[in-house]
């Protein structure tokens, strides 16, 4: 497309090299913000549902919550982090692996909307209290967190706001374009990143045995 002259804005994925601007979520810092929530009300023993890390949101969301268990003095335990697709069945079996640990954790953090659908229905089926028995976050809000039962407690990465601005790039690109008939590839464009903000529920709240 960019070969072709055709304006390119890219949002939430940003290859090495990729013409036009970038749109990107503030990942590394919401989920910052989600750890040292937890670290906050005293959990210690925090799981982690993400993407891959060959993706950006998967890698950067991991980084930032491993940075802020780093600053707190711990490190991720693997057993109780899971990476693996977006999809609704890998976070069911996901909080399913990670409740079956021999010392389960009392706070989950579900870093994509993909596996948090899943995570729902397997603590559900479970039968895991939330959040007397396990606190949670989820990444990326949704219409009906807040209704929940209990409200879920998000890192709100602003999903309109990524939107907006993507579209005000894109026809920022489209009105500088030369009308000389033959436009050039573009080049490699500006990184924006927009902030990720804590929503607190009731669904998080302080670790009813030691974590």
């Amino acid at each position: 497309m960019s070969a072709a002259g055709i304006p390119v804005v890219n949002l939430m994925r940003t290859p090495d090299g990729a013409p036009g601007d970038s749109v990107m979520a503030g990942d590394r810092e919401g989920a910052e913000l989600a750890a040292q929530h937890l670290l906050g009300l005293g959990h210690r023993r925090i799981a982690f549902i993400g993407g891959p890390p060959s993706v950006d949101s998967g890698r950067d969301r991991y980084v930032g919550f491993a940075a802020a268990l780093t600053a707190a003095g711990l490190e991720p335990d693997p057993t109780l982090c899971a990476r693996g697709p977006y999809t609704v069945p890998f976070g069911a079996e996901a909080v399913m692996r990670v409740m079956a640990a021999d010392d389960p954790p009392t706070a989950l953090y579900s870093a994509n909307h993909e596996a948090t659908f899943g995570a729902l229905g397997a603590l559900v089926q479970l039968g895991v209290r939330v959040p007397e028995q396990l606190s949670l976050v989820c990444h990326e809000e949704a219409p009906w967190f807040p209704y929940w039962h209990p409200p879920i407690t998000v890192v709100d990465n602003g999903a309109r706001d990524l939107g907006e601005l993507a579209a005000e790039q894109l026809l920022r690109r489209i009105d500088s374009r030369p009308d000389n008939g033959d436009p050039g590839p573009e080049g490699v464009g500006r990184l924006i990143r927009v902030g990720s903000r804590l929503e607190v529920r009731s669904s998080t709240t302080a670790p009813r045995r030691p974590g």
